[in-house]
Order: C-alpha cells, then sequence, then structure tokens
C-alpha cells in the first residue's frame, strides 16, 4: 500500500509552508517551482480533458500556499541576514519571481476567462 498523509499532519505541513517556517531553498524550489508547476502541469491536463474550469481551483490554492510559503521564508531568511550584516539578495529574488508568477497567472487566467 502506499504511505498515507493524515489530515493533521497536511495541515501541519500546510501551516509550516505558509508560516515560512521552512528554509528559503526547500520553500522556493521544492514548493513554489517543483510542487506548484507539478500540480498545474496535472490541473491543466485534467481541465484540458474534462473542460471544467472548477478543476484549477486545486492548483490555485497549492500556488497561494507554496507563493505564501516562499514569501514569508524569504522576509524570515532577510531578517536573519540582516542580524548577521550579510546580503538578502536570494529574498529580494524570491519575491520578484513570487510577483512575476501571479501576473503570468492574471494573464493565463484573463485568456481563459474571455
Amino acid at each position: 500500500n502506499p504511505p498515507t498523509i493524515s489530515e493533521a499532519a497536511l495541515f501541519n505541513l500546510i501551516k509550516k509552508i505558509w508560516d515560512g517556517n521552512e528554509d528559503l531553498v526547500k520553500a522556493f524550489w521544492i514548493y513554489f517551482i517543483v510542487i506548484s508547476n507539478v500540480v498545474w502541469f496535472i490541473g491543466g491536463f485534467l481541465y484540458g480533458a474534462l473542460n471544467a474550469r472548477w478543476i484549477l481551483i486545486f492548483p490555485l490554492a497549492v500556488m497561494i500556499i507554496t507563493a505564501g510559503g516562499a514569501w514569508n521564508s524569504s522576509t524570515k531568511y532577510k531578517n536573519k541576514k540582516l542580524k548577521e550584516k550579510k546580503g538578502y539578495g536570494w529574498a529580494i529574488a524570491t519575491k520578484v519571481v513570487v510577483i512575476l508568477g501571479f501576473l503570468s497567472l492574471a494573464g493565463n487566467f484573463a485568456d481563459l476567462f474571455k
């Protein structure tokens, strides 16, 4: 049998991601880039196969959670680097990519719903 995750464990993971309590590399690359894009790919495939726009609610929720997590993690990273009197360019880069991701998403949804 495949491994399962309890609702409580899933909620705790979502909270950990959203609160920015994952390190910046994991929050950005694993959650925001990899997982979010895989979920969008699957959602886009299902949307195309079923022609059901409501399918896109789940990928949108995943993107909001992972983007929020990357954003919050980058804020914590920046604050840590400021205390250490070090550069925090990765925090700024993360926020720029998150903003660009949502601008791209807005354009895609505008095309989808016109």
